[in-house]
């Protein structure tokens, strides 16, 4: 995988500097935003968890105000907070929304002659036939979101398992 390249913006100090004026910080939110998602689709993360991602280059002042960053992503549908009780610790990054995901997946099922046939979950996500995919190493989570839209979209039936946590996906 090729390095990832920072726009300039990450060189310049204020860029970590929560800034005094309403119409200021709401701009540096948006450059965040774009360089979170440009981030982590580039480095094919899907959830990312705050304590671990402070960290990383990306965020190498820990004085940014991720919190309040995530929190405009999570407003404007590029994230969402995980967990049982939502508490801030970890979030699901959308560089693709789950209707994008569902998109690309169905198409993939088309190409490669999977329509009326069931897969199951693990397949779709870490198989053999997903492996040069941009959806392959999805995360469950996403994953799930993404069948669910196909389902209301009438092209996939959900088949859970009895015997385990992993479900079967049946293309129409």
């Amino acid at each position: 995988m090729s390095e990832f390249k920072y726009p300039s913006i990450h060189d310049f100090p204020p860029f970590f500097t929560k800034q005094p004026t309403e119409t200021t910080w709401n701009d540096q939110k948006r450059l965040w935003s774009g360089l979170i998602l440009d981030y982590c689709r580039h480095h094919r993360l899907h959830t990312l968890r705050l304590s671990e991602a402070l960290k990383t280059p990306l965020f190498s002042n820990s004085s940014i105000q991720l919190l309040e960053i995530i929190d405009f992503m999570v407003t404007n549908g590029d994230a969402e907070w995980t967990g049982k009780k939502k508490d801030k610790s970890s979030c699901i990054i959308y560089w693709r929304k789950p209707g994008e995901w569902a998109d690309l997946i169905y198409q993939w099922v088309q190409d490669h002659g999977f329509v009326n046939t069931v897969m199951t979950a693990y397949e779709l996500a870490n198989g053999e036939d997903t492996a040069d995919q941009e959806f392959h190493g999805i995360e469950r989570d996403v994953l799930q979101k993404a069948i669910d839209i196909l389902v209301s979209r009438g092209k996939a039936q959900v088949i859970q398992s009895a015997s385990s946590d992993d479900f079967g996906v049946k293309f129409f």
